[in-house]
């Protein structure tokens, strides 16, 4: 997956965790944000790990 679109997934789904009115709703929009920022923090790791290398 393009980590752009990532990142737009993670933005949504924090603003839907704010906005939420019920509990169940924060928490599933919080569970997919968090799960979106470790998808992105691996995948900048790796895109990250072909530049280390060329030093």
């Amino acid at each position: 997956m393009d980590i752009d679109y990532i990142r737009r997934r993670h933005a949504v789904s924090l603003t839907l965790a704010t906005t939420a009115t019920s509990r169940e709703a924060r928490y599933a929009h919080r569970n997919l944000a968090r799960a979106y920022a470790d998808r992105i923090e691996t995948m900048g790791r790796s895109l990250a790990l072909p530049a280390a290398q060329a030093l």
